[in-house]
């Protein structure tokens, strides 16, 4: 997980990369689509969801703020 996150300096201690905030937010995105939202797709299209049902979903979802 917090592989090219960290680093060690022999003899001081381990260190944050500069962009490790970077990473782990790219780290979640792809987890996020590989995982949660293949499993909610996978979960609406056994319901029956159609395509443009979530695509409608999703775009209100945006416009109202995103649920904040």
């Amino acid at each position: 997980m917090n592989e090219g996150l960290l680093f060690k300096k022999r003899g001081i201690g381990m260190f944050v990369e500069r962009d490790a905030q970077e990473k782990l937010r790219l780290q979640k995105i792809k987890e996020f689509r590989e995982v949660e939202l293949k499993k909610t797709i996978r979960k609406g299209k056994t319901l029956g969801v159609k395509k443009a049902e979530v695509h409608i979903a999703v775009d209100k979802f945006y416009s109202d703020g995103g649920g904040k």
